[in-house]
């Protein structure tokens, strides 16, 4: 019962990791996409 409590508790930090690495990487992606714009301004 205590492993199980575990392994929820496990997925659900490791889920909120990974949605913020997904925020950052798509931000990261539209910097990216932009320098070249403000670049060639």
């Amino acid at each position: 019962m205590n492993g199980i409590r575990y392994g929820e508790e496990y997925f659900f930090q490791t889920g909120k990791l990974y949605k913020h690495l997904k925020i950052i990487g798509l931000v990261l992606c539209k910097l990216f996409a932009t320098i070249p714009l403000l670049l060639g301004k």
